[in-house]
């Protein structure tokens, strides 16, 4: 019976003997826990146990056996495969014995016509000013500091001790949003964002011993969530204040600063070619969510509740994590926010997880659509790499200790070869967006390849609860074993939309030397 949720409901009716095989496995497991006078624990025969603990009993912890054995023999006469664990909905008798679950399906994907899309893509070049404003910066890291004995000005390196208060605080509400501590300030650097806009310019004037407070209003939008919508009074007692001696822009500058710099020249370049790889990375990530999202937006997408429940416990476990990072646990953090777990959930992890599933689901469709392909040297030459790296850290040995670093190789091949795939599934899309694509220009025999999807990596590998190693599984292994020597892994990010997750709160930081880039 097909439910609303993409999910049916099975109704399953079993022969007589099958309850009554299950009911004496059952006798026998409750007899070995059973203290019965004049038997042994497991010696007690099937009728005393049925005497002292009734049919009900045999029958529930029956229906239990049975089901861990015969529901996927259910599942393969009924033909149909789940997309995740079914349960039981309902005994809806024992005699006979009928049983009610519910399964949810796998998820059905049909795309629109993805092909006709086309999204313009802009992306901005590297400016000189933008060069220009990060040598400033670098500058100002190798700026040599030298006492004023004068108010501080524009440029000058300024010594604080502050503090941040809510001006307006409620009752029992604990006023203090930032805890006195020392902080430095380079009056008008680029950077001056924090803890608002424009703030070092407030310190002009000021000289080493004097005091001032700054009442300022953060708007309701704020990235804080401390500070939002909050009138804060900071106390800014100044310590000490310095001029900035900046070295001269010339190639011994250049030299200074380590690496394969001998001049300006290469300085000006490696910053050109930085900034542009991350707006790169930055309007990619926004490109290509826009452009899913157009996708999802013309598909006809179908999915059961437990896969967006199975995205949102993977989100929240993240999330957890970085709080645990950031010192905060879960109960802290909700006060912060003023709200309770399920709404928490229900506002801001539940919508992201449907987001993910939805252009995860797109995403492997429009794969399997496109063919597209896995390099298979790339993906051997990338596990070899990333298991080079892991077995310099501690739980390596773990892994070598109980005999599981096949299992580890083939967990760390399935994850690679599902973000190459992906990588390569975005490419593809977005040279289609902008009418770059020409279907001849694909060339089957252009690699040696697996087929689509990333379930069939496992042709590369064998499955991760295999007790033995396969031919194919061991070949890449033995190029693990080849490269332990070799080379970090290089860069396999994928260029997948940037994962929305929950903002974690903000703790403002001390700055500890003169803000750079």
């Amino acid at each position: 019976e097909p439910r609303d949720d993409h999910q049916v409901r099975l109704l399953v009716e079993l022969e007589p003997e099958v309850l009554e095989k299950f009911k004496h496995q059952a006798a026998r497991k409750i007899a070995e826990k059973a203290k019965i006078p004049g038997y042994r624990p497991g010696k007690a025969p099937y009728a005393i146990i049925k005497r002292f603990y009734g049919d009900e009993a045999l029958n529930e912890q029956a229906v239990e056996l049975l089901v861990d054995d015969q529901y996927p023999k259910i599942l393969e006469e009924a033909k149909i495969k789940p997309a995740a664990s079914g349960q039981l909905d309902e005994i809806v008798s024992y005699e006979p014995l009928k049983l009610a679950f519910v399964v949810p399906l796998e998820p059905e994907v049909v795309l629109g016509d993805y092909h006709s899309i086309r999204q313009e893509y802009n992306l901005e070049p590297v400016t000189e000013e933008e060069i220009n404003r990060v040598i400033h910066n670098l500058q100002n890291s190798y700026a040599v500091a030298e006492p004023a004995e004068r108010p501080a000005q524009e440029t000058d390196l300024v010594y604080v001790k502050m503090k941040g208060v809510l001006a307006h605080p409620a009752e029992g509400e604990d006023a203090e949003v930032i805890r006195e501590s020392s902080y430095q300030f380079v009056i008008g650097d680029s950077e001056d964002t924090w803890p608002m806009e424009g703030f070092s310019k407030e310190l002009i004037g000021l000289s080493a011993g004097e005091e001032k407070k700054i009442l300022h209003s953060f708007p309701e939008d704020h990235t804080s969530e401390k500070l939002k919508g909050k009138e804060i009074e900071f106390t800014v007692n100044v310590q000490a204040v310095k001029s900035m001696k900046l070295p001269e822009l010339n190639d011994e500058f250049a030299r200074s600063l380590g690496g394969t710099f001998t001049s300006m020249e290469d300085v000006r370049k490696s910053i050109h070619d930085e900034i542009e790889q991350n707006r790169t990375q930055e309007y990619d990530d926004k490109y290509l969510s826009s452009l899913i999202d157009t996708i999802i937006s013309q598909s006809t997408i179908k999915y059961p509740p437990q896969l967006v429940k199975d995205e949102a416990d993977h989100l929240l476990e993240h999330f957890q994590e970085d709080l645990t990072e950031q010192k905060m646990d879960m109960d802290t953090y909700l006060k912060t926010r003023q709200m309770d777990r399920d709404t928490f959930m229900a506002q801001e992890i539940n919508p992201v997880a449907v987001k993910r599933l939805l252009r995860r689901l797109v995403i492997d469709k429009v794969s399997r659509e496109e063919a597209i392909q896995l390099n298979i040297d790339e993906l051997k030459t990338t596990v070899a790499a990333t298991m080079a790296q892991l077995q310099n850290e501690p739980d390596y040995k773990n892994y070598q200790r109980r005999g599981q670093v096949e299992n580890l190789v083939n967990a760390v091949t399935m994850d690679t070869a599902g973000r190459l795939l992906n990588r390569d599934t975005v490419e593809r899309l977005k040279t289609i967006a902008k009418g770059e694509f020409k279907p001849e220009a694909v060339v089957e025999s252009e690699v040696e390849a697996v087929a689509t999807t990333e379930e069939n990596a496992t042709e590369t590998v064998a499955e991760s609860e295999a007790e033995q190693v396969t031919p194919s599984e061991k070949n890449v292994t033995e190029t693990v074993a080849a490269s332990v020597e070799a080379e970090p892994a290089p860069d396999s990010t994928q260029t997948l939309p940037a994962e929305e997750t929950p903002p974690a709160s903000e703790e403002p930081k001390s700055s500890e030397s003169p803000s750079a880039e």
